[in-house]
């Protein structure tokens, strides 16, 4: 029996040693592998591929058969039934036309199966980063409880050596409620960020998630270049591809405007005459035969090549719509990420400062048994500060993880 306790111990470790060492690089591998959205999205692509190869084979021939109730009386005998057997030939260059325009349209499908894998990498960041945010501002409340309480003691000693004042002893306690308050909220909050954040791994929502305890701000290099790699953005890309659709389509169109041929062999059975005997007597009739289809009815092609421009004037008007609003997004995220390390670097400064305000006070208060308020007030702007620091690495990691989305690069920050 002890030996099973021990096996199932070291499990326990193990597993958990697992799970700690679980990093947000496989956090978006996992969601990479499992996510419906972005397996759909690779479905897509592969079942456009297979298009290639429907549109490349020439139309199925068509086989006939006709039996003569009564019978067609020729020469050498009763027709009495005719097996025909014909095939379409586009004209020259159709087929490879439509190959290389479903081409086109399985290249449009991959970018967008790569733009929604960036973009789940993105959402698994700004959830982690979320998560890590609400268990830092926990950690940090959890921690003023604790000095709280070692004040209250303060508080008390003095009041009872007669320095201080039971007004003191309950400003602590009712600041002690107010963070366990703020404490029962964050917990609660806990619980969708993570149901979010399992989603997005497509596993189910009662699995933890482990986030690292601290989280470094690293040097940001402003990149020199950012518009050429934004105009490689797959969803830019995914236009341009579009576009490129609309020329070939005309072609298609072009292509399908000309006239098919078609040929074909018609066999007819034929019977033996009983009231003559003449040369060739019931022999049967083979007869090839050719056709040619006639597109003379214009309207149809010339609206079809109009329509294609039209969108594929869209597509340009899209595109630099696009453009647009990633520029716009990219200089907003450069401000959010150089805001986020302002407000950390002054709030790494402040905490310092702070830590030596509250040691003289609580130095003062000993001795005078005064301006116990102003220790609450302080500790309060330490724990305020050092939430409002969380807050700014969440912000900049969020913000790096946003740049990278919008230059199309796949480093985890």
């Amino acid at each position: 029996m002890k030996i099973i306790n021990y096996i199932f111990t070291l499990l326990l470790i193990a597993f958990s040693t697992l799970s700690e060492a679980q990093t947000l690089e496989q956090y978006i591998q996992e969601a990479q592998e499992n996510n419906p959205k972005l397996r759909a999205s690779y479905k897509e692509f592969e079942a456009a591929l297979e298009k290639v190869n429907q549109v490349g084979s020439l139309p199925s021939p068509t086989l006939s058969f006709g039996y003569f109730i009564s019978p067609v009386e020729t020469r050498v005998g009763p027709q009495q039934a005719k097996l025909s057997l014909s095939q379409k030939l586009p004209w020259f260059g159709t087929q490879q036309a439509k190959e290389d325009l479903a081409s086109i349209e399985a290249k449009i499908k991959y970018q967008e199966f790569v733009n929604i894998q960036n973009l789940l990498s993105y959402d698994v960041q700004q959830a982690y980063y979320k998560v890590f945010e609400v268990t830092q501002h926990l950690k940090w409340k959890k921690k003023n409880v604790i000095l709280l309480d070692t004040y209250k003691q303060l508080a008390t000693s003095a009041f009872s050596n007669s320095k201080g004042t039971l007004t003191d002893v309950l400003r602590t306690e009712i600041e002690i409620k107010t963070t366990k308050t703020e404490i029962d909220l964050l917990k609660k909050e806990l619980n969708p960020l993570s149901i979010t954040f399992n989603r997005l791994l497509n596993r189910p929502d009662s699995i933890g998630i482990i986030v690292k305890d601290s989280i470094k701000l690293s040097k940001f290099i402003e990149m020199s270049d950012f518009q050429s790699a934004i105009n490689n953005h797959p969803s830019i890309i995914a236009l341009n591809h579009k576009e490129e659709i609309e020329k070939q389509k005309q072609q298609v169109i072009k292509k399908q405007g000309l006239p098919q041929v078609g040929a074909g062999l018609d066999y007819v059975f034929v019977g033996e005459r009983t009231d003559n005997i003449v040369a060739g007597n019931g022999s049967d009739i083979i007869m090839p035969m050719v056709s040619l289809s006639l597109p003379i009815y214009r309207k149809k092609y010339k609206s079809a090549i109009l329509e294609s421009e039209l969108l594929k004037d869209a597509y340009l008007l899209s595109k630099n719509s696009l453009l647009n609003f990633h520029v716009s997004n990219y200089h907003q995220v450069i401000y959010q990420i150089h805001e986020a390390i302002t407000i950390y670097e002054l709030n790494n400064e402040q905490i310092t400062t702070t830590n030596q305000i509250i040691k003289l006070l609580i130095s003062a208060y000993k001795n005078s048994g005064k301006n116990f308020e102003d220790i609450l007030t302080a500790q309060q702007r330490l724990i305020k500060y050092e939430i409002l620091k969380v807050t700014a690495l969440k912000n900049y990691h969020t913000g790096i993880a946003e740049l990278n989305y919008l230059l199309s690069n796949t480093d985890i920050n």
